[in-house]
């Protein structure tokens, strides 16, 4: 049996090798599912605290939405193609509007092609608009 040579240039050429690469991940759709489930959970939860006067149970569901709402920025960094490690950010103040952001806009594989696409744009120039309402109102009410 004749040994392969390690050295040899493969047989492939580019164009025959598969280019659709598949990321895993949640896609843009799941992640916004899973935050608006993580809000109405936190809703439902808040009113049922309110009703029956729970007290020590109450940090509870706040604590696991929050590590829910990780790990699915862990999955959504990965979808990207970016190290889903990426997610621990939102753990620090000031980073953690440009990780949300992040999340929120950016197609699959976007750390492999740096570029928006359409619906990526809007929802970019929809999120900086709204931080900047959210920092003028937070401003205005320190001025009164």
């Amino acid at each position: 049996m004749e040994e392969p040579n390690l050295y040899e240039a493969p047989a492939a050429s580019i164009s025959e090798l598969e280019t659709d690469l598949s990321y895993g991940g949640l896609n843009r759709i799941y992640f916004v599912l899973c935050l608006v489930g993580g809000v109405i959970a936190l809703v439902l939860f808040g009113f049922v605290v309110a009703q029956f006067n729970i007290s020590g149970f109450s940090l509870f569901l706040p604590i696991f939405t929050f590590a829910g709402l990780i790990v699915a920025m862990g999955f959504r960094f990965k979808n990207q193609g970016a190290s889903p490690w990426l997610s621990l950010l939102v753990l620090v103040p000031l980073a953690n509007a440009y990780v949300f952001g992040r999340c929120l806009v950016c197609p699959e594989g976007f750390a492999d092609s740096g570029r928006l696409d359409t619906p990526g744009r809007v929802m970019m120039w929809v999120y900086i608009a709204l931080l900047l309402l959210n920092i003028g109102l937070s401003l205005v009410e320190l001025g009164d």
